[in-house]
């Protein structure tokens, strides 16, 4: 008895004192690195930067609220910004384009099998990852104006999408890549849609119409 009540306390006093701050909040708070060297131009100081592989996003510092990846009209992530810090919504889905995995406000509402794991290392990131480690989504709060963002990303009958700093933007149907990209205030960042005029075939843009 006396052993499980110190077993208890010690676990209390670990929760209270030792655990990190992070995995009592859930938002992805903003931390103190430098901004990455761009390409762009015209930024300005108050503006919003996501970086998608080597790719830049810049927003007007007011959004609050953005589009990384739609296919058709299915929102596949979306990142909402606040005072308190970033919260990401999204679906990830199996090699076979299968949903398995559906996030709300950095929170699983979705998750069959326990197929991907939450990975907080700290209250700066947040990694989506499967039980064999691989991650199928990263976000990094670099500082309070600069996030990165990668992953990879299926959808039955879509091409997938690879998100990172090696291939910049990837279609893994056509193996069409964007790098070093500069983007200025677009609604919807990557979008893959069924291209009405030729059935099963798929338009694919990057920082397109924005709808």
């Amino acid at each position: 008895m006396i052993a499980i009540i110190l077993c208890i306390a010690t676990f209390s006093l670990y929760l209270l004192v030792l655990k990190p701050h992070y995995y009592n909040t859930y938002y992805i708070k903003p931390g103190r690195e430098s901004t990455p060297s761009l390409r762009c131009e015209d930024i300005r100081s108050d503006d919003f930067l996501i970086l998608l592989g080597n790719n830049s996003l810049i927003l007007n510092g007011n959004t609050q609220y953005f589009k990384v990846l739609k296919y058709d009209d299915i929102e596949i992530l979306s990142v909402r910004s606040s005072p308190e810090g970033l919260l990401i919504s999204g679906i990830l889905n199996d090699p076979d384009g299968n949903q398995v995995c559906k996030i709300k406000d950095n929170k699983f509402i979705v998750n069959k099998n326990g197929h991907f794991i939450i990975d907080r290392p700290n209250e700066h990131e947040l990694y989506i990852k499967n039980r064999s480690d691989r991650i199928f989504l990263g976000v990094k709060f670099l500082n309070k104006d600069t996030v990165s963002i990668s992953g990879i990303f299926s959808v039955k009958n879509f091409p997938t999408v690879v998100i990172d700093n090696e291939v910049g933007i990837k279609n893994m149907d056509s193996q069409s890549n964007f790098i070093n990209g500069c983007f200025y205030n677009v609604g919807v960042i990557i979008h893959c849609k069924s291209d009405i005029n030729y059935p099963g075939n798929v338009i694919f843009e990057v920082c397109g119409d924005g709808k």
